[in-house]
């Protein structure tokens, strides 16, 4: 499973997700305060992959009158962009390296709808054997430490998460809009990015602790400071460039 990094946002990536908005779009509901259930997959234990219409941006002072709560089951509820973090920094230090860069190689894949095929006219993600095979391998070793993360569910989950935020970013007069060139990443395929990068981010700050231990005064304090700059200025997003993520995560991201 070996994948190229994307430069720029390609064409068919742009229609990909044209084509996802305007099916969320199309959600309609009578009554705010009864969300409409909508279910976009069901996993092999018959766990739904669905969204909530309306969500809670709808009922902000300032709504966003298409904002849509994902889940799968009951396994993300309430969950947050920091929950998801959390979960990945807790891999990144249980699971083997090789298996935490063929998930990060994942999620990767699916910000770009790598693993995505028309299934009645609609885009899902539908991995071939081989990715199968790579996601039970990592999930062999998660059950093999006790963790209670369902690889699958987590992929389905961040896929649902990230098709909300293309809608919140692209959609202009009710239609998907991707006009602005110097914004197209915004939405689906930072949020994932930013999946995969902050939690590299922190952990480069747990090591830096890791190696001053006992002596607090050689911390290197500008690796968590210069995170949370760029959080003040980018609400969250920070995505590590293609470079920086080949040196992560190859040999599973190539040029």
């Amino acid at each position: 499973m070996f994948t190229k990094v994307v430069i720029g946002c390609p064409t068919e990536v742009i229609e990909k997700r044209k084509a996802r908005i305007q099916e969320a779009l199309d959600i309609k509901f009578t009554d705010p305060k009864k969300p409409v259930k909508y279910v976009v997959d069901k996993l092999d234990d018959q766990r739904e992959v669905f969204f909530l219409k309306p969500g809670k941006e709808y009922f902000r002072k300032e709504p966003n009158l298409n904002d849509m709560s994902p889940n799968v089951g009951k396994d993300y509820e309430n969950f947050k962009f920091a929950d998801i973090w959390n979960l990945l920094c807790r891999l990144y230090n249980v699971i083997s390296l090789d298996n935490y860069k063929k998930l990060s190689a994942l999620i990767y894949r699916m910000a770009y709808l790598f693993d995505f095929n028309y299934v009645d006219k609609k885009l899902r993600f539908v991995p071939d054997e081989e990715v199968k095979s790579e996601i039970a391998e990592i999930q062999r070793e998660i059950d093999e430490k006790n963790l209670k993360i369902d690889v699958i569910s987590f992929l389905h989950f961040l896929d649902v998460l990230s098709w909300n935020e293309d809608v919140k970013y692209h959609t202009v007069d009710n239609r998907p809009d991707f006009t602005i060139a110097g914004k197209r990443k915004n939405g689906r395929i930072n949020t994932l990015l930013s999946c995969i990068s902050v939690p590299i981010l922190f952990q480069k700050f747990v090591d830096e602790v890791l190696k001053c231990e006992g002596k607090k005064e050689k911390i290197d304090f500008s690796v968590i400071i210069e995170v949370a700059q760029k959080f003040a200025k980018t609400r969250g997003v920070q995505p590590l460039s293609n470079k920086e993520l080949i040196a992560l995560f190859s040999p599973y991201l190539t040029n």
